[in-house]
């Protein structure tokens, strides 16, 4: 999704764009990606920025091929105007969410993320000093103990969602370069909000999609999926209940 989600953002106007991604483009990723096939083999921010600045003349690309562990520089992450990650991976996630909030790092930090099948996408707005942390959005809604899986998701947790093409052994999370559109204008909507002055406080938005593709191979859906109706609307992030950001 961060291929889609840069050029979403690139098109709204901004000025300056750092991207930043350990991987090389494959053929695996062709479906689900703004690359095409003479990109494979490449960095995938590399082609990414080269992209973005033959379509957006005007805008000026940095890219680099660290992985978010290595993003410690707290004088450069306080640079930034938004920082934005969107590599699917919660651990990874919380610990550099955990590391921000420990140093005291002032740039706003947007995260998101799709889930498979076709069910739906999500992102969330931590702004430093505004109650509501990513931290919110991992709270058990039984216990209200920090949990591994996000309180948002549409798929009920400790399922196996991953598939394999042909056999190969090639392990990936099935979905659709539709849901990554999706999840991708959604996100930058709030992330342009954010810098145009709209979103001020740390906020949440997911958008809901069929439940049907997930059901037929077997998987079930959380209580969130029943009983959400408010697609593509930003709420609160705040969870009264959350020891990092409210106790």
């Amino acid at each position: 999704m961060g291929s889609e989600l840069a050029t979403a953002i690139a098109c709204t106007g901004v000025g300056e764009i750092h991207l930043s991604d350990p991987d090389n483009f494959s053929s695996d990723n062709l479906y689900r990606h703004t690359l095409g096939l003479r990109s494979v083999g490449m960095p995938k921010s590399v082609c990414v920025a080269h992209d973005l600045s033959l379509h957006y003349p005007w805008i000026v690309t940095q890219w680099d091929q660290e992985t978010l562990q290595l993003k410690t520089d707290v004088e450069k992450l306080n640079q930034y105007d938004l920082i934005v990650v969107a590599i699917g991976t919660p651990t990874i996630e919380r610990q550099f969410h955990d590391f921000v909030t420990t140093n005291d790092v002032k740039t706003p930090v947007l995260y998101t993320w799709l889930e498979g099948y076709g069910i739906g996408g999500h992102a969330v707005l931590d702004i430093p000093k505004s109650q509501g942390c990513l931290r919110c959005a991992y709270l058990d809604p039984d216990t209200c103990e920090q949990g591994l899986a996000s309180n948002l998701n549409f798929l009920s947790p400790n399922q196996d969602i991953t598939t394999t093409l042909a056999g190969c052994g090639h392990q990936f999370i099935p979905y659709s370069g539709i849901s990554a559109k999706t999840t991708a204008a959604m996100a930058a909507e709030m992330a342009m909000g954010y810098l145009n002055g709209l979103n001020t406080k740390s906020s949440r938005v997911s958008w809901r999609g069929s439940e049907q593709a997930a059901l037929d191979v077997g998987l079930s859906v959380s209580y969130r999926y029943h009983s959400f109706t408010q697609s593509l609307q930003v709420e609160p992030l705040k969870n009264r209940e959350c020891d990092v950001c409210v106790g």
